[in-house]
């Protein structure tokens, strides 16, 4: 985890997203062609980055995508859409043994939480706060 600037890198959460298809459900017909063509290419990206890093001897983990079949309707408002983990840093930061989560302010990503609990536990049970 990161403490200075200038420490090496040694652990790393690198997101990740849906398997082109999981989104078929919500999309309008005309747009899966393309928009499973940006998740495939999205996924191969990302692999490829945690393929480097874990060649560069870093540690990567990687969060669990939740794969929903329909839109969430909770008490008070609605998520039509839910997001996928793919970036880590808008809502999680560790520094030293601390980790601290934050918010957005889009409902959609409402339970991005679930998709770190395996990785957090794993830091909580190594003495994190």
């Amino acid at each position: 985890m990161i403490y200075t600037e200038f420490d090496p890198l040694q652990e790393v959460i690198v997101g990740d997203c849906y398997n082109p298809g999981d989104l078929d459900w919500a999309l309008p017909k005309d747009t899966l062609i393309g928009f499973n063509k940006i998740l495939e290419e999205t996924k191969e990206d990302l692999n490829t980055l945690s393929d480097f890093l874990i060649k560069s001897n870093i540690k990567v983990c990687r969060p669990e995508v939740i794969k929903y079949k329909k839109e969430l309707d909770l008490v008070n408002f609605k998520i039509d859409f839910p997001i996928c983990p793919i970036v880590p840093r808008d809502q999680f930061i560790v520094i030293g043994n601390t980790i601290l989560q934050t918010y957005t302010s889009y409902t959609d990503r409402y339970f991005d939480s679930l998709s770190y609990v395996k990785i957090f536990t794993d830091l909580f049970n190594q003495r994190f706060r």
